[in-house]
């Protein structure tokens, strides 16, 4: 019994210990999904507001909205990877893959953003009020850590190994002992942190990448002729607002990360986090899971002072 149990629990240990890193991997995906869904609806609003219609306003320009699709891969610091369709030939890549018609179908039906195979489509308005006309697509960005595991992995690994020394030492030489389970208890915390600081990460991409690409989509907006309003350029902003600044660049009080150029002399602040909130709540998440590892070893391998005792055999 001594035997089983002291192999039971650096498994449940470490099972428990990369669901923590599972949270995180969840936590980093779920930035990277809504990334691409908020670029999507973005470049699909620019798109409605600066390409002219045909003549019936029944659908757009074609060579227009030709040279609008494929200069938003020029704009300075762009970084979505997107197609656009209309209705469901590509404009940016010609030799992509068309976008099949039962997609399309679903997306005018629904009006919502879909999914596939890693790829956001969002539905492209026509220049009448309900129509769709096409789609704008966004393939999903790597986010977290730039080097591959980022700090979970290393960390996991860590723990993994701690907490089977640990457990093999556990019920002999006290000193010994008590020095392995500090260094189990220090490795599951490091991974908590890790696998958190990761997910911090991934939420300060995605917010840097929206306001990066919704400002450089507003202010290419802002140049079309007509000079569209403040309110026109503000649905373009999703995920956020768009607001008359209150400070000019030179302010100390503004952020110049925020600060969008309407104009000479014409300016609006941008607010928001583009949806990529909420990663403080996952700091919970990983510290729980990374700490029960450790805890359960410590409680089921340590009744009152050991394992049971009037064993030695490992």
């Amino acid at each position: 019994m001594v035997r089983l149990g002291r192999r039971a629990v650096p498994l449940i240990g470490g099972t428990l210990a990369a669901l923590a890193l599972a949270g995180s991997r969840f936590a980093i995906g779920g930035y990277a999904r809504r990334s691409a869904e908020h670029s999507a609806l973005t470049v699909a609003t620019y798109l409605s507001l600066v390409t002219p219609p045909t003549k019936d306003s029944s659908d757009y320009d074609l060579g227009q909205l030709l040279i609008r699709a494929r200069a938003l891969e020029t704009l300075p610091g762009w970084s979505p990877e997107i197609e656009i369709y209309h209705p469901t030939g590509p404009l940016v890549n010609a030799t992509a893959p068309p976008l099949a018609p039962e997609e399309l179908r679903h997306l005018r039906d629904e009006e919502a953003v879909r999914w596939r195979r890693g790829t956001a489509l969002a539905p492209l308005p026509g220049p009448r009020a309900g129509e769709i006309v096409g789609a704008v697509a966004v393939r999903a960005p790597p986010m977290g850590p730039g080097w591959p595991g980022g700090l979970g992995v290393p960390a996991l690994l860590v723990t993994l190994a701690l907490g089977v020394r640990a457990a093999r030492v556990d019920g002999r030489e006290p000193r010994v002992a008590r020095r392995a389970w500090r260094w189990y208890w220090a490795a599951g915390l490091l991974l908590g942190i890790g696998a958190y600081v990761d997910v911090r990460m991934a939420a300060h991409q995605a917010r840097d990448r929206w306001s990066s690409d919704t400002r450089a989509l507003v202010q290419e907006a802002a140049r079309q002729p007509g000079h569209p309003t403040l309110t026109d350029l503000g649905r373009i902003a999703w995920g956020g607002t768009l607001v008359p600044a209150e400070s000019l660049p030179g302010d100390s009080s503004a952020s110049p990360l925020e600060l969008v150029r309407l104009g000479a002399g014409r300016w609006a602040e941008l607010r928001g986090t583009g949806g990529q909130e909420g990663s403080a709540r996952w700091l919970l998440w990983t510290l729980s899971f990374a700490l029960l590892g450790p805890a359960f070893a410590w409680s089921v391998g340590r009744v009152g002072r050991g394992f049971p005792t009037g064993s030695r055999r490992a």
